[in-house]
């Protein structure tokens, strides 16, 4: 699979924006240098903040700058509130974690499946449902236009039991620390980006509450594609569209 640009990935979802209704949280794909650099800044400011990062420089690395780096932020009353980084690179590129592990023998998916998302953070006052819904949405929704069929991550022990439980995602097991992020461990975990959005690998209101708008987004422009035939599209959608209207709250 080819190289997907970080202009060429973002384009389409500049006008794709994911609000969360209740919070006013608008989340996007960054549209211009300054945006990114704003971005890169809240990065750097939160990951400070907890002692993930302690160099005097903002907190910007190669991935950053080269093509595949898709940079997202979530905007409430035109100030950035959270931000996260998808990569999608080429079979042959390396990843941000390659210098931690090697890729098969840890039991990940074959990279050329893969996308890797990173630097996920979210300012302490905005540390809502609302929020979090808005972000990640926009990186599900990133991710599945990427047209790969995995995601992979990393988490802390702390917060390693929320994201297998969010994305329907499986830990290898395989533990390091990371260079960059402080002295914690983290696990790296994997999820199937398709059958996350379509719900299968988590609890049904898990995916209602977070996952069922990206689901009927994905089914209409067929980036989703159901187990058989037009009826079935339909009925999910309409099931979909009916999950995500429940007040359901949150989603743990």
């Amino acid at each position: 699979m080819s190289t997907i640009s970080a202009e060429a990935h973002a384009a389409p979802l500049i006008h794709r924006r994911t609000r969360s209704r209740r919070s006013a949280v608008l989340s996007r794909v960054a549209g211009n240098a300054g945006e990114v650099r704003e971005i890169i800044d809240l990065r750097t400011d939160l990951y400070r903040q907890v002692g993930k990062w302690s160099d005097g420089a903002p907190m910007i690395d190669r991935f950053d700058t080269e093509a595949g780096a898709v940079h997202i932020g979530a905007w409430k009353d035109d100030r950035l509130v959270g931000a996260a980084r998808v990569l999608v690179r080429a079979p042959e590129q390396e990843y941000e974690h390659d210098r931690f592990l090697s890729w098969d023998a840890v039991g990940l998916p074959p990279r050329e499946e893969c996308v890797e998302i990173s630097r996920l953070c979210i300012r302490r006052q905005s540390r809502h449902a609302g929020t979090m819904r808005s972000l990640l949405r926009e990186i599900a929704w990133t991710c599945l236009i990427s047209g790969r069929q995995y995601l992979v991550a990393c988490a802390t022990r702390e917060l390693l039991p929320t994201y297998l439980r969010i994305f329907g995602a499986r830990s290898t097991g395989f533990e390091f620390t990371h260079s960059d992020l402080g002295p914690k461990s983290h696990t790296m975990l994997y999820a199937s980006v398709s059958q996350g959005i379509a719900g299968h690998t988590m609890p049904w209101h898990v995916w209602a509450a977070l996952w069922a708008p990206v689901a009927v987004r994905g089914y209409r422009t067929r980036l989703l594609e159901p187990d058989a035939g037009p009826a079935c599209r339909a009925l999910k959608i309409a099931h979909a569209r009916l999950a995500s209207a429940l007040p359901l709250g949150r989603f743990r």
